[in-house]
C-alpha cells in the first residue's frame, strides 16, 4: 500500500459515473469485475468483503483502488494468490493510466482448467478491468472552491446568467439574495472578479472550502 501527498498537476482526473460490473471468459475461465466508487479505505475494504460473499466459492478475489482522500492519495492492490504481478498490479495500473481516483476494481476469477501464463493472466485481468470502467463511465473529477455570494436582489438578476456556468449549491431568498455555489478552483479568481465587474462591486463574496465535484 502507498499513500502520498497528491502533487500539483495538470493532468484531469477522472472517477466513475456509476458503480458497473462486466465479465470475460478467457479459455474458459471467467474474470467478473466490478468497479465500486468508493471515498475512504474503509470503504473500499467493507465493499471487497460484500464481494467476497457474493462468490464465496470463487478461486480468486483481486482488486486495486486509488483514493483521494483529502488530499492524501492512496493506491492498494492484491494478486490474491495469483502469480505475483499478474493481477492487482494490471488492475491497478488500469486506474493510473486513465488518471481514475475513488475507484475501487475487484475482479473475481473461476479458473476453468487452462493456464494462462504470466501474460495471459496479465492481460486478462486488465482486459476485465477496462471492462468494468467502460460500463461504469467516466466523470471529470474537480477541485472546486465553494462561495457564500450576498447581493441584493436587482443584482441578483444581473448574475443569474454567469451563475449557470457554475454548480449553484443552495439560493435563500431573504432581505437579501444568498448563494452558495462552487468555482473550478483553478479559475475561481478569475469568476470571481467577473462577478464584481458585472455588479460594480454590490455584492459579498466569502470563500468557505474546497470540494470534488463530478462534471
Amino acid at each position: 500500500m502507498e499513500a502520498l501527498v497528491r502533487q500539483v498537476s495538470g493532468n484531469t482526473v477522472y472517477t466513475i459515473k456509476q458503480n458497473a460490473k462486466a465479465e470475460i471468459v478467457e479459455k474458459k475461465s471467467r474474470f467478473i469485475s466490478f468497479a465500486i466508487k468508493t471515498e475512504t479505505e474503509t470503504d473500499a475494504l467493507s465493499e471487497l468483503e460484500k464481494v467476497k460473499t457474493m462468490y464465496p466459492d470463487a478461486t480468486h478475489h483481486t482488486y486495486a483502488y486509488v483514493i483521494n482522500d483529502n488530499g492524501v492519495l492512496y493506491q492498494r492492490y492484491s494478486d490474491d494468490k495469483e502469480p505475483s504481478g499478474t493481477a492487482g498490479l494490471p488492475i491497478l495500473e488500469v486506474l493510473k493510466k486513465n488518471n481514475i481516483e475513488n475507484v475501487l476494481i475487484i475482479v473475481v476469477r473461476y479458473f476453468g482448467g487452462t493456464l494462462l501464463g504470466t501474460g495471459g493472466l496479465a492481460r486478462a485481468y486488465s482486459q476485465s478491468a477496462k471492462e468494468a470502467v467502460e460500463q461504469a463511465g467516466l466523470a471529470r473529477r474537480v477541485d472546486c472552491a465553494v462561495f457564500i455570494l450576498t447581493t441584493d436582489y436587482s443584482s441578483y438578476e444581473k448574475l443569474k446568467r454567469i451563475m449557470e456556468e457554475h454548480t449553484v449549491m443552495d439560493v435563500k431568498f431573504t432581505e437579501q439574495v444568498i448563494v452558495r455555489f462552487a468555482a473550478e478552483d483553478l479559475k475561481a479568481e478569475e469568476q470571481i472578479g467577473k462577478i464584481y465587474e458585472l455588479v460594480n462591486n454590490k455584492c459579498i463574496i466569502e470563500r468557505e472550502n474546497n470540494i470534488y465535484l463530478e462534471i
